[in-house]
C-alpha cells in the first residue's frame, strides 16, 4: 500500500459514523441519532485495541521499548484520520 494512501485510512468504526450519517441525512434525522452517537463513544475504546496492536508489533522490530506507546499513539494518529470535529 502507498503510504499516502495509508494516512488516509480510516478505522472501521471511523467508516460506519461515516455510512450511518449519510443514511440519517436521508431518513429521519432522529431515528439513526442514538446510533451514531454509541458508534463515536466505540472510537476511544477502538484507538485503545488498535494501539495495543501496534505495540505488540514493535516487540519485533528494534525500537526503544520505552516508547512504545508513544512510537503506537504516533503510528495510530498518521494512519488513521483522528482529527476531532
Amino acid at each position: 500500500m502507498i503510504m499516502k494512501d495509508i494516512k488516509n485510512m480510516k478505522t472501521p468504526m471511523q467508516e460506519l459514523i461515516e455510512q450511518l450519517k449519510e443514511l440519517q441525512d436521508t431518513q429521519d434525522p432522529y431515528g439513526l441519532h442514538d446510533a451514531i452517537e454509541l458508534a463515536e463513544s466505540y472510537i476511544k475504546r477502538e484507538k485503545k485495541v488498535m494501539k495495543s496492536c501496534i505495540m505488540m508489533g514493535l516487540e519485533f522490530i528494534p525500537v526503544d521499548p520505552n516508547k512504545y506507546n508513544e512510537d503506537a499513539e504516533y503510528l495510530y494518529n498518521e494512519t488513521f484520520n483522528t482529527k476531532e470535529k
